[in-house]
């Protein structure tokens, strides 16, 4: 009864030995496929890092000379009495900041003169009793700095949505005699962002205030309804899917900094989002990045790992065949021993 089981040496010796491979390919090929995720996940990373950066820079390269100018306009102007003087000279500011659609100097009391690039053109009028722009020139009145605004609607002669830029006034004794304003159409950055960071499979977009498009390649094609289209007034299906994603925790989302990561499924396609939030471009913060259809990725970093991958279980595969060689050739004479032994103990 107790030979019946018996288990035999070679099934002992093959399944020690492959066991004991197994655990050393195993643990072997784990570290490789691990070390071979992290590289890829650091090196999709700091692609992702770029990417957000070049957009970024874009954005500043676009928007930094507009303070520039203000700060220069505010520290040349010290007397605007007579805004008509200065044709010429805003023509000329025009001239240099090509992103600006329009500039304006409204007086402490409310007279304006504004400049508009597109048809050459200055107009005079008395905003005195509107009530909005009482309330602007207080609030500039009291900052020191330039600053944004949140977007507005210019009706005359762009009739868009624009951005607004402003700075005080002062004359020669630190006295607020009125604001130096630049207008910059919405459209216009959405365009330069679209073009400067065109690459296949890769759109970018600008949000304000998390739940309105300022900037996206099909910006354009819209009517418009409102100074700034909501998510799901964009024909964008995947761009409406931002802040419900299906993966919050994407594959380089812990390896980044100061850029987040997450990810949608449309279908069989995974839609990867990158993107940060920056604050000193109006009092909402804006969100700028891009999303990318993860199916048009180059493969190499994959393909490394799975590569890794079948390597490790190829040479597990002929570890095993090898183990099973070995079993045999070592329980061959054992079992010789052991048939000796048995006819010794039959007599």
């Amino acid at each position: 009864m107790q030979d019946r089981f018996r288990i035999p040496i070679t099934t002992i010796t093959v399944f020690g030995t492959s066991c004991l491979l197994a655990l050393s390919v195993g643990i072997a090929l784990y570290l490789g496929f691990n070390q071979a995720a992290e590289t890829t996940r650091q090196l999709w990373a700091d692609q992702s890092k770029t990417l957000i950066d070049r957009i970024e820079q874009s954005l500043n390269s676009n928007l930094q000379p507009i303070r520039n100018q203000a700060l220069w306009v505010a520290q040349d102007i010290k007397k605007i009495g007579n805004p008509e003087d200065l044709d010429d000279y805003m023509f000329g500011v025009l001239a240099a900041t090509p992103q600006v659609a329009g500039i304006a100097i409204v007086t402490a009391d409310g007279k304006s003169r504004r400049w508009h690039r597109e048809r050459h053109l200055a107009i005079t009028e008395d905003w005195s009793n509107r009530p909005e722009i009482v309330s602007w020139l207080s609030q500039v009145k009291g900052e020191t700095q330039p600053a944004w605004r949140a977007p507005i609607w210019v009706s005359d002669p762009v009739d868009t949505s624009s951005l607004l830029h402003d700075i005080a006034l002062t004359n020669g004794k630190g006295e607020f005699i009125g604001v130096f304003a630049q207008v910059i159409e919405v459209q216009q950055l959405s365009n330069f962002l679209s073009i400067s960071n065109a690459e296949t499979g890769i759109t970018p977009f600008v949000l304000y205030d998390r739940e309105f498009v300022l900037a996206h390649p099909a910006l354009g094609q819209l009517e418009a309804k409102r100074i700034l289209p909501r998510l799901d007034d964009i024909d964008d299906l995947v761009l409406e899917r931002i802040w419900s994603p299906d993966d919050n925790n994407a594959f380089i989302a812990k390896v980044l900094k100061n850029t987040e990561a997450r990810g949608v499924y449309m279908g069989d396609k995974y839609f990867l989002f990158l993107y940060r939030n920056i604050e000193h471009y109006g009092p909402a913060a804006w969100t700028i990045g891009a999303y990318l259809n993860t199916n048009l990725l180059p493969g190499e970093g994959v393909g490394r790992i799975f590569k890794a991958m079948w390597i490790g279980l190829v040479v597990l595969g002929l570890g095993i065949i090898a183990s099973i060689i070995v079993g045999r050739k070592v329980s061959s004479p054992i079992k010789a021993i052991v048939a000796a032994a048995n006819s010794v103990d039959e007599g």
